[in-house]
Parts: structure tokens; C-alpha cells; sequence
């Protein structure tokens, strides 16, 4: 927001000041995005926050069914994280987290799933760490066979540094898996802690290990909050939306009309 840049970005973020200070009305998908736009010194008054729709799938398995299908076993622990493979997914520190995790807890594995430029490098780090076969990287899945493991997983984390709007985290809700995530950008808006997820600071490792044992002792807390999570998810329809775009686009006609 305020650090200078090259003369290329610099232009970049005087056209995006330019049309939102000149626009009838803004629209955003998070209260954190509406404070980012108010930092352009676009008007306030002129910026609403409707949150997107997330298309939430309906998942015919249940967990067990699941895991049977994955070749899971009963008693295996298994943390789940799905992003596209950059720095600040927080992944290659979350390996560190989980290694050191590891060690007392001898059926737990971290599955991650996506694909992007860091891959390389985690594969390296997993190597390092001698977590073969408990660090698993997946890489790029179909939405579908994504789900199945969210669906089968004690848990998801995502320990990353900026969020302007998860659709992610609210797709593992509607899937009924325990959440911890970072409290950064608009995962707050989404996640209340302790009621329908768990809220991280960024790079906790404290905070991340105690979320992870917790949820794996308390399964009345686990099943809490993915209860919780479900009902959160269902929230977000296109209907809402939809409907809340259309209230804002009768406002910005009604003001031109008068």
C-alpha cells in the first residue's frame, strides 16, 4: 500500500486509484479488501462489502468411506493443506512445524495438495527432514479427489500470510473438517476461533502445534467445529449474492435518477 515501486507498478496503482475514486460504486469480497480500497483514499461511503458465493459440493461420502476408498488406514492422523505451492502458502515452514511434531505421534501425515514454483524445493526440505512417507505431496488434483481427502482428513491447515477473500477454507467447511488457518487478511470474517475453526497468527508455531493436538485429543472440539463449519458454508450462496448485488445496484440507480 505505501512502499514505492518501479514506474510500471506505480501506473498500475494510479489506474486503480483512479477508477475507484471515480466509480458510482465499489464492490469487494471482504471488510479487509474494503480497507485496502479506503487506503487509495477512494470515499468510504461509496464501498460495500458483499462477500462471493462459493459453490459447495455435495460430498455423498462419509469420513470413513472416505479414507477406506484413500487406503487410510483407522488409526492413521491425517492434516491436510491445499494452495498453490508459493512462499506465502507458508508450506515450507509447516513442514518444519510438522517435523518436529512428528516424532511422538507416529501414524500422523501431512498431506498437501496443489502444484507451483516452490514444489522443488519442499520436495528438497521433506528430504532433509527425513519426513518421506509423512510429508506427502500430491500435487495438482481434480476438485473431486481434493474433496475426498479434505472429506477424510482429522483436519485442514492453511498457514498463510495473505487472504483477501478464502474460497478455500469456506469449501472445507462445507465439507465438515475442522479448520485452523492464520488470522490475516479476511479469514477472520469467515472463521470466529474456537467456535467454527481455530485462528493462527502467521508462522505460530506454538499456536499451529497446539491447534493440531488439540483437535487430535478432543473430538468432541474436532466434531464442534466442523459442525460449525457446515453451517457457516452454507451461508455463502449464489442467491445471497446475487441478491445483495442487486440492492446495491438499485441504490446506484436510484442516486443517478435523483
Amino acid at each position: 500500500q505505501h512502499r514505492r515501486y518501479g514506474v510500471r507498478v506505480e501506473l498500475l496503482q494510479f489506474a486503480e486509484r483512479y477508477v475507484a475514486w471515480h466509480a458510482r460504486r465499489v464492490i469487494v469480497p471482504s471488510e479487509y479488501l474494503k480497507r485496502l480500497v479506503v487506503g487509495w483514499r477512494a470515499p468510504e461511503k461509496k464501498i460495500s462489502v458483499i462477500y462471493n458465493s462459493v459453490e459447495i459440493a455435495d460430498i455423498q461420502k462419509e469420513k470413513g468411506a472416505a479414507r477406506a476408498d484413500l487406503e487410510i488406514g483407522a488409526d492413521e492422523e491425517i492434516l491436510v493443506s491445499v494452495g498453490r505451492l508459493v512462499k506465502w502458502k507458508g508450506f515450507s515452514p509447516l513442514i518444519d512445524f510438522f517435523s518436529e511434531l512428528a516424532p511422538s505421534r507416529p501414524r500422523l501425515k501431512l498431506v498437501i495438495i496443489g502444484d507451483g514454483p516452490e514444489k522443488d524445493a519442499l520436495k528438497t526440505k521433506i528430504w532433509q527432514e527425513e519426513m518421506e512417507g509423512r510429508v506427502i505431496l500430491l500435487g495438482k488434483l481434480p476438485r473431486e479427489k481434493m474433496l475426498e481427502y479434505v472429506t477424510a482428513a482429522d483436519m485442514f491447515i492453511l498457514n498463510t500470510c495473505y487472504e483477501g477473500f478464502s474460497h478455500q477454507i469456506i469449501e472445507v467447511m462445507g465439507a465438515g473438517t475442522p479448520v485452523i488457518s492464520t488470522a490475516i487478511g479476511g479469514n477472520p470474517e469467515v472463521l470466529r476461533d474456537q467456535e467454527n475453526g481455530i485462528l493462527v497468527a502467521y508462522n505460530d508455531k506454538r499456536a499451529i502445534k497446539e491447534a493440531i493436538e488439540r483437535l487430535l485429543f478432543d473430538t468432541v472440539f474436532a466434531e464442534k467445529l466442523g459442525k460449525n463449519g457446515r453451517k457457516t458454508a452454507r451461508d455463502f450462496t449464489v442467491e445471497r449474492m446475487m441478491q445483495e448485488l442487486i440492492n446495491e445496484l438499485r441504490v446506484v440507480r436510484k442516486s443517478a435518477n435523483s
